[in-house]
């Protein structure tokens, strides 16, 4: 598969995903949207990777880490967001006590939202009319 095909395959999958984040309400599912906003985060960092490099690496955190040196200080806001919703998103699955608030979801969504609009203007990607 060609890397610009895979890359916009991966591309739809971030929009699929933040389609599901923003359609629960956080109140009611607040994993669910952290999760969801996270893969969408995830997906679009991932697409926006193959689309620069022509590759990308498959370990979460390497995936975070690279984006933040591709995207520099311009788009530094946004890894930190990446990260933060990274943050969340462990707790979520994996802590047994602290389970993030539904306000926290919220904000991962806008996060979320906002990633996702940033890597479709900085790496030329397509945003869906629903997407944000």
């Amino acid at each position: 598969m060609a890397i610009s095909n895979e890359a916009e395959l991966v591309w739809q999958k971030a929009l699929r995903k933040l389609g599901e984040a923003t359609q629960m309400p956080p109140k009611s599912f607040p994993g669910i949207v952290i999760v969801s906003s996270y893969f969408a985060m995830r997906h679009a960092a991932v697409a926006a990777l193959l689309k620069k490099d022509g590759k990308a690496p498959s370990a979460e955190t390497e995936i975070i880490a690279r984006f933040g040196v591709v995207v520099g200080t311009e788009g530094a806001e946004h890894g930190r967001a990446f990260n933060s919703v990274f943050d969340l998103r462990n707790a979520e699955d994996y802590d047994a006590v602290e389970t993030p608030s539904s306000d926290e979801a919220a904000g991962a969504c806008s996060a979320a939202k906002a990633f996702i609009a940033y890597c479709s203007q900085t790496f030329g990607f397509p945003l869906a009319a629903q997407s944000l």
